[in-house]
């Protein structure tokens, strides 16, 4: 527990140093930014990860349609 508890302290200690003039620009606006980039990456079919995924969901919706 207390493991954890140090953890989580230093966390937020790293996370203070990163925002360092405390406004809602900079806790609402990176945070935001991280999550389009993940949204726009993982959108992007041309991605060889999602390759697979999106050919997996063509043939999914190609045997839905077939029955």
């Amino acid at each position: 527990m207390s493991v954890l508890c140090h953890t989580l302290f230093s966390f937020f200690k790293d996370l203070r140093s990163l925002y360092k003039p405390y406004t809602a620009f900079s806790f609402f606006f990176f945070p935001c930014a991280i999550n389009m980039y993940g949204i726009i990456k993982f959108n992007n079919s041309d991605y060889h990860i999602n390759k697979s995924v999106t050919d997996a969901n063509a043939y999914m919706k190609r045997t839905a349609q077939e029955k």
